[in-house]
């Protein structure tokens, strides 16, 4: 039976509620930023790095387990929840003695201790909130999902900000992020009461050990994902001072916030993928395709207009004192560019039951990204690593496409790719005359500049549209 609920209703649903809730938390990291200054800024985003690393073991891969098995079967979700909810109690006690003990080994200060304390409880807390969010998914209810952490991050926000408004330090801040959790955490939870299956307690150890091995290419993707993506600040609160992490998270958080576009469109997308492969490999295909593409026609103007005005959009946001986060943003942004498609081909593994391939892709990649990070930032610090995400995000893009193209998944998007990059050296001619304007004018500017291009090319028409949304709702 389908879901009443289309692939571009979940996705609009998601992008503009998370659009809201990432503007909300971009607000917050930017005052932090400006009132903390780059060396605490850069304690807060080492606490949040170094426990994220640790998450890996509270989720093992189970949420997105969930999420594929119960889009194929509703009547397990109660069974799914039941079972994931025991499983991850003892995963949250070992997660946090690990990150407690890892910490204490490494050194760190007082202060930095602590807080990895805080924010191990904040991460136990995310992690049963994510549980149920994967039930949501998986009976493509994104609007659910969006509304809870919306709801959130609207409280994390506003109390953040006051409290660092009335004089309040890291710690507080902290709190109020373990506040925020147990919000989104008690609102998914009455969601869920109200619209599906009651949980199933499981405390049956065989059933654990055989949901968990089912789910160990997903956890071991994720892991090596999570090391991707954490271990950079790790290794240069290591080998260098708190204010080039500082510089280095400033702008890493302006792309992070741009995550939310592939995540709408991809998360809405997982279930619809994974039963086209059940249904119609050419379909899927096709829908494959499409999604690329959207993602990259929106994510390449992106990248040369944040390549051209990086020192302005750093100048703007956080002001002089991060005037060395604007060459990690020219080079991090075309990373950024690589996850717009990267997140297409990874879930495309995972729905197609490819899991050990993406997990290969992953594998490589955090291994690549361990030794270049070794190799660049003792020498080169915050550029060192901005370059060391660059190439980890090509090599694990090419990974997953070519696993794809060997099972028989191919785009065709040539003229697409094209026309994309006509219209976006349009965009850059016209920043360039208009150098002078404010940025947030130049931005508006350039991204109608490329829209009115890509129109004029017919890279897509209006009817064009409506027709792909046709066929979406279709689909799904």
């Amino acid at each position: 039976m389908k879901d009443k609920n289309s692939l571009v209703k979940n996705s609009a649903s998601l992008f503009i509620m998370h659009t809201l809730s990432t503007a909300l938390m971009l607000i917050l990291t930017i005052y932090m930023a400006r009132a903390f200054g780059d060396a605490r800024f850069g304690k807060y985003s080492f606490a949040v790095s170094f426990t994220g690393l640790f998450a890996v073991f509270l989720h093992l891969g189970l949420d997105l387990l969930l999420t594929r098995e119960v889009a194929r079967d509703k009547t397990k979700t109660g069974y799914y929840v039941g079972t994931i909810a025991g499983i991850r109690l003892v995963a949250s006690i070992a997660v946090f003695l690990l990150a407690a003990a890892a910490v204490n080994a490494l050194g760190y200060p007082l202060d930095m201790v602590e807080l990895v304390y805080l924010f191990a409880a904040y991460t136990v807390l995310v992690g049963y909130g994510k549980l149920l969010k994967a039930v949501f998914q998986a009976y493509e209810r994104m609007d659910y999902q969006s509304i809870v952490e919306i709801a959130s991050r609207l409280f994390i926000t506003l109390a953040g900000v006051y409290v660092i408004y009335t004089g309040g330090g890291l710690y507080r801040i902290a709190a109020v992020f373990i506040a925020g959790a147990a919000l989104d955490l008690m609102l998914s939870a009455y969601i869920y009461s109200l619209k599906y299956a009651r949980p199933q307690l499981n405390t049956d150890i065989g059933d654990w050990q055989k949901m968990v091995k089912a789910a160990y290419p997903f956890f071991l993707s994720y892991a090596f994902l999570m090391v991707s993506f954490k271990i950079d600040v790790v290794m240069l609160s290591l080998m260098h001072t708190d204010a080039v992490i500082g510089w280095y998270s400033a702008s890493y958080k302006i792309l992070e916030g741009l995550n939310i576009i592939p995540t709408a469109v991809v998360v809405a997308a997982f279930p619809v993928f994974a039963r086209l492969y059940k249904n119609s490999k050419t379909e899927l295909n096709k829908l494959y395709t499409q999604v690329t593409r959207f993602l990259l026609i929106i994510g390449l103007p992106i990248a040369v207009g944040a390549t051209l005005l990086a020192p302005q959009i750093i100048d703007a946001l956080y002001g002089v004192g991060y005037a060395n986060s604007a060459l990690p943003l020219k080079i991090l942004v075309w990373a950024e560019l690589f996850v717009f498609i990267r997140y297409v081909a990874s879930n495309m593994l995972n729905a197609t039951d490819q899991q050990k391939n993406n997990l290969r892709v992953v594998a490589a990649g955090a291994a690549a990204n361990i030794i270049l990070n070794l190799m660049l930032i003792p020498g080169y610090a915050e550029v060192g690593a901005s370059y060391a995400t660059l190439t980890t995000e090509l090599l694990m893009l090419a990974g997953g496409v070519y696993y794809l193209i060997r099972s028989g998944y191919r785009l065709h998007m040539t003229k697409s790719v094209l026309k994309a990059g006509v219209a976006s050296i349009a965009m850059a001619c016209i920043i360039f005359v208009l150098k002078d304007l404010n940025v947030f004018v130049l931005i508006g500017v350039g991204a109608t500049t490329y829209f009115t291009v890509l129109y004029v090319l017919k890279a897509y028409t209006v009817d064009g549209v409506r027709k792909m949304i046709s066929k979406l709702n279709q689909t799904a």
